[in-house]
């Protein structure tokens, strides 16, 4: 799967956070949004730790 120049809206970043991953690690640049309970920030910053930031 190549998602480059593609946009991944993932909603409920907490439970989508593997397909945050997934997504990033293919090339595409996320928006992650969540409820205020929701590790939106953890999420982002795992991300970007693993070496996915697309930008």
């Amino acid at each position: 799967m190549h998602l480059k120049d593609k946009i991944a809206i993932v909603t409920g970043a907490g439970i989508g956070e593997a397909i945050s991953h997934k997504f990033a690690h293919n090339g595409a640049k996320l928006v992650l949004a969540g409820l205020p309970s929701d590790p939106v920030q953890d999420v982002a910053a795992a991300v970007i730790a693993n070496g996915c930031d697309n930008g």
